[in-house]
């Protein structure tokens, strides 16, 4: 009875507001863990790489160097690609 009730009520507008805020609250809490856990990577490398001997320096400055083009060319595809379906990507 009381689940029927529930069912039959319109979704107004406080709902929606309510979803739209939520949903930028995750969508912003998602990407400020993705940019920490990306930015921590390059910026440990780096860090290790400058206060170790020269021999090994190079593997740190290695590794941060292809994360930071892997974010570039996230970056540059993402952009070309924004809008479009899979079948017109891929050809």
């Amino acid at each position: 009875m009381i689940y029927e009730r529930l069912e039959r009520l319109p979704l107004g507008t406080f709902h929606k507001r309510l979803f739209l805020v939520s949903g930028l609250g995750w969508l912003f809490d998602a990407m400020d863990v993705g940019i920490i856990s990306f930015c921590s990577g390059v910026i440990v490398s780096f860090t290790v790489g400058a206060f170790i001997s020269n021999s090994f320096s190079f593997i740190f400055r290695l590794f941060a160097s292809v994360l930071l083009l892997a974010a570039l060319n996230i970056a540059v595809q993402g952009e070309e690609t924004k809008g479009k379906t899979l079948e017109e990507i891929s050809g």
